[in-house]
């Protein structure tokens, strides 16, 4: 059997989020003797890949990604390095037509996959909609509330709804016993973003009628407001900010509580990887969650807006009410993301795309 040529091409990359710790998966677990992986970044970016021989990056400066420029650049890489059987375009929705638009101008018979990471009111005007997205009939969709909204919208869309990988045993072989964690100890992971909600986290610590403490695992545009936040509220004694690490489960050895407040969220790693570790999740019901968190099984839902939804959660658990969930439930909850089935699927995905 020949082997598949799969392009990812991304706008730009960094170093540090979701998207690229996926796609850094990819190109350590895909099966290279079925597939040729390719992941090329044509905008302004930092290289995220390592060593990776099949990651190439495009260096020049360009002020403003436009689907012209995204278009045009690729058209080159297609002149220079051949055409792949898939185009995975991921990142900004505008990348997806860019794609499109430079498959059709150099006549290869390149499929053209959508990959779009966030919730599509995420994007600002520059970055591009659901119309750029539906330039292809192809998607791979992370929940199934994406790909039920993209089939809203038209119904020649084909989707496939894949999720994000993560590796499970190495996770559990880095945990101690959750009875061995402090219960009324809460973390939160993530940017530290107005959409983040984490004004909410902190005055449900205020209000809770439990010593519940917070560790902060993040950093971004609003640490210079958390700080003051905590100020107001009398909370330094209750919370701790530790800033961004490279592999932010590893701190939580000693809790047993994740905690999120989002307004929007497309798929949330840190929350598969809190279940690897048995930990038990508290959220909003955004819909980039709700194919993984289960109530009662591996976590509970918290109103949006609402600190004293989330104090009455805390209180329950507190007062044996509601139970901290079953480590090894939470973790079984999200095998089907775990390395090894996931990157079958997606094998499995890509070879029946390019044969349709």
């Amino acid at each position: 059997m020949e082997r598949l040529k799969v392009d990812i091409v991304c706008p730009v990359g960094g170093y540090a989020s979701g998207v690229e710790k996926v796609i850094r998966s990819w190109t350590e677990n895909i099966n290279g003797e079925k597939i040729d992986l390719r992941v090329i970044c044509l905008g302004p970016t930092a290289p995220f890949l390592g060593d990776y021989k099949k990651g190439f990056y495009v260096t020049q400066q360009v002020e403003t990604l436009t689907i012209e420029y995204l278009e045009e650049v690729y058209c080159q890489v297609i002149d220079k390095k051949g055409a792949p059987d898939i185009c995975i375009a991921t990142v900004f929705p505008i990348m997806v037509e860019a794609a499109v638009n430079a498959c059709k101008l150099k006549g290869v018979n390149t499929k053209v996959v959508s990959w779009i990471h966030n919730e599509l009111s995420y994007y600002d005007e520059g970055s591009g909609d659901i119309n750029n997205v539906l330039k292809t009939k192809y998607h791979l969709a992370l929940t199934n509330a994406k790909a039920e909204e993209l089939k809203s919208v038209s119904d020649e869309c084909v989707t496939y709804v894949i999720g994000n990988p993560i590796d499970v045993s190495a996770i559990i072989n880095d945990k101690v016993d959750c009875e061995s964690k402090n219960p009324l100890l809460l973390t939160y992971i993530g940017r530290l973003t107005l959409v983040k909600r984490l004004d909410i986290v902190l005055e449900a610590l205020l209000k809770t009628c439990f010593p519940y403490r917070l560790r902060i695992i993040g950093d971004g545009e609003l640490k210079g407001d958390v700080e003051k936040w905590i100020e107001i509220l009398k909370l330094e004694d209750r919370v701790e900010m530790i800033g961004w690490k490279d592999n932010p489960i590893l701190e939580c050895t000693d809790s047993n509580i994740l905690v999120g407040a989002s307004d929007t969220e497309g798929f949330p790693l840190t929350y598969l990887e809190a279940l690897a570790a048995g930990m038990t999740v508290i959220t909003t019901p955004v819909s980039g969650v709700k194919d993984v968190i289960k109530e009662g099984i591996n976590g509970y839902y918290f109103d949006f807006d609402s600190a004293d939804s989330l104090a009455k959660v805390l209180d329950d658990i507190a007062e044996g009410k509601k139970q901290l969930c079953d480590s090894n439930e939470c973790r079984e909850s999200i095998m089907r993301y775990d390395n090894s089935n996931y990157f079958s699927e997606v094998e499995r995905v890509l070879f029946e795309i390019a044969n349709s």
